[in-house]
């Protein structure tokens, strides 16, 4: 009796894997807190606000990808890094990812454990990209000119993060080999991050060289992806 009550509150490695990404998400926000007060320079309201819409509207779902026989919803995750990378410092934008993400994956319905892990990995990656880029030389929030392709290395760490600590769930969770797992989903992962970080990347670049331009741009993307989910959706009903 004794040994079967104590064997029932050893962790599985799914627990300890979330509260591993969860724990380590909680301090690297609490350290980004701490240094909110020392940036050098008070950031624009409209950076700010900028920013923060970026990495909200990052987790939506918008089109679904198929690479040979796996599937995967893509997303503005590294675009939004990408950009938030040239309109924030590293304090500001992991501590807005903390929130906002989180935040939008609940408006979006998704499980609480969902919910927590994802915006606990989301932080971790937008921390991670955020020590790429400075290990490249950028700095974040002063992005300008040809340093904007800094900015591609540190999305493309997004991806393998968010590849590796999804694949460490799901195999924990399924009980199988980590590797299988990777292999499973770092294929289409890769690919929808090319798109992701191609799409950040010409976002700030045209916000250097033609502000008029990325105007236009978001209402023209909006209705090329209505235009595929219609498609997508009378397909289906033909196929029924």
């Amino acid at each position: 009796m004794a040994v079967g009550t104590r064997a029932r509150f050893v962790p599985s490695r799914y627990h300890l894997v979330l509260v591993m990404v969860t724990s380590t998400a909680a301090a690297v926000t609490a350290i980004c807190l701490t240094r909110l007060p020392q940036t050098a320079e008070p950031v624009s309201w409209y950076r700010l606000t900028l920013g923060i819409v970026c990495l909200a509207i990052g987790p939506i779902p918008l089109l679904r990808v198929r690479s040979g026989h796996h599937t995967g919803d893509y997303d503005l995750s590294e675009a939004s890094v990408v950009i938030g990378l040239a309109l924030l410092p590293a304090p500001q934008l992991v501590t807005i990812s903390a929130v906002a993400v989180p935040i939008m994956h609940a408006i979006l319905r998704r499980a609480p454990v969902k919910v927590l892990f994802n915006g606990a990995s989301a932080t971790l990656g937008t921390a991670i990209a955020a020590g790429v880029l400075w290990l490249s030389g950028g700095r974040a929030g002063h992005l300008e000119g040809a340093e904007i392709l800094l900015a591609a290395p540190a999305g493309l760490t997004v991806c393998l993060w968010t590849s590796l600590s999804v694949s460490m769930v799901i195999s924990a969770a399924r009980g199988t080999p980590l590797r299988r797992t990777l292999r499973e989903t770092m294929g289409i992962s890769t690919l929808i991050a090319a798109g992701g970080i191609a799409v950040g990347c010409a976002a700030v670049a045209l916000a250097y060289t033609s502000p008029v331009t990325l105007i236009v741009l978001p209402p023209v993307l909006v209705g090329l992806v209505m235009v595929y989910r219609m498609q997508v959706d009378s397909a289906q009903q033909r196929d029924r």
